[in-house]
């Protein structure tokens, strides 16, 4: 699918799943006895649901409830505020970050590339015949998502009075996330690793992001360009992650060198019969990562409900993009056990259908 060849059916992805609920539900085993080896059983979930590549792993922990929704307190939450209390706090650690040059001196090239190789290959081979494609997300360009670092308040206010310190918070760690990126190149080459690296950061909410175009445009997205040339120029397909309304800066995500997009949420008028038509900066189709919505669909609808959204996704993308279904984002506990399984098995059989 990724080089546009004839494939047997439209390929299946997974690492969406959070809760253990899920997991038991799929491989029918207890509580009790998930939670002596939750990997274990996690992964025969999703060999159970039949999918061709993993890209994450969730494990819930054994104290589930709320924590399966994000796997954090409140209070872990709200810990930023024992030591940020301003925009101005921000500030001041943006400008106490070393220069790219001096982060890169101190970057362990060497250790970071050894777990990077020791995890694909144990995962691997817990995952078998699963491929594994792990997500590098912020990992290979500069995260936006620092709210969750500063609280909301004090970075976007920081955001909006000093965009030249905003400039430097971004563009700190590129030389090092160059390099990550490199290496990343390097490792897949070296194990025949698929080449395709899932990357992003939550920028855009309902109305759209969360920062003007703009300031991004304009102190964002060069430093991502920067940080993921490597991948690119080596032919490495990259899919962002897109939550909210990402129409807006679709463009501007292309133009850094991104292959395509993932995570898409319809209720809030992202279209994909108009997202496909889309081309990367070379002219090359979109690589497309699609699914029921997490939102609506998977928690709330029935399971005519899922067979319909997956069939309409399959008919607007196939054809016109290298499309592989994954759920939007992490799917939660209120999700009926029957609907995710739905989506699962009427996507195989959808798109095998469609591909004879």
């Amino acid at each position: 699918m990724l080089n546009f060849d004839k494939v047997d059916r439209i390929p299946l992805l997974g690492g969406f799943i959070v809760s253990g609920k899920h997991y038991r539900g799929i491989t029918g085993v207890t509580r009790d006895v998930f939670f002596k080896d939750p990997a274990k059983y996690a992964i025969e979930a999703y060999h159970k649901l039949d999918v061709d590549g993993l890209i994450l792993l969730r494990l819930p922990s054994e104290q589930e409830g709320h924590l399966e929704y994000r796997f954090m307190t409140k209070e872990g939450f709200e810990s930023y505020k024992q030591r940020y209390h301003s925009p101005e706090d921000v500030l001041n650690y943006a400008e106490s970050l070393p220069s790219p040059m001096k982060a890169l001196k101190n970057f362990d090239s060497k250790s970071w590339r050894d777990d990077l190789v020791k995890n694909i290959i144990d995962m691997q081979k817990k995952l078998g015949d699963i491929v594994w494609l792990p997500t590098q997300w912020d990992v290979v360009h500069p995260t936006f998502e620092l709210y969750n670092h500063f609280g909301y308040e004090n970075y976007m206010q920081f955001l909006a009075l000093y965009p030249d310190a905003a400039d430097k918070l971004f563009g700190s760690s590129v030389e090092v996330k160059r390099r990550i990126s490199s290496i990343i190149v390097e490792v897949y080459k070296e194990l025949d690793m698929v080449p395709l690296v899932h990357v992003g950061t939550d920028i855009c909410g309902k109305n759209g992001p969360v920062a003007s175009p703009e300031f991004l445009r304009k102190h964002y997205f060069p430093h991502v360009r920067r940080s993921i040339e490597p991948l690119v120029e080596a032919g490495f397909k990259t899919v962002w992650h897109a939550d909210g309304y990402v129409t807006p800066i679709i463009d501007d995500i292309l133009d850094c060198g991104i292959s395509g997009l993932q995570g898409f949420q319809w209720e809030y008028g992202v279209k994909l019969e108009d997202i496909v038509k889309k081309r990367t900066y070379n002219g090359e189709k979109l690589t497309i990562m699609a699914g029921s919505s997490v939102t609506v669909t998977l928690p709330f609808g029935t399971k005519e409900d899922v067979r319909k959204e997956t069939e309409q996704i399959i008919d607007t993308a196939k054809d016109k993009c290298a499309l592989f279904i994954l759920p939007a984002n992490d799917i939660l506990p209120d999700t009926p056990v029957k609907n995710l399984i739905e989506a699962h098995r009427h996507a195989i059989n959808y798109g095998s259908a469609v591909m004879k």
